[in-house]
């Protein structure tokens, strides 16, 4: 649920990660900075 809801959002801040079912404050610390970086690299054009 938590992956399709990222999915489906495409958070772009940690702000908005928060707003995603299943990531809390410990979930945010840890994998935060990773998840928005591969929404990032994918919402990007191919090259």
């Amino acid at each position: 649920k938590t992956l399709r809801e990222i999915a489906a959002i495409h958070p772009r801040t940690r702000g908005d990660l928060m707003l995603v079912h299943g990531i809390g404050p410990s979930k945010l610390e840890k994998y935060g900075d990773g998840l928005l970086a591969v929404v990032r690299e994918a919402a990007s054009p191919a090259s």
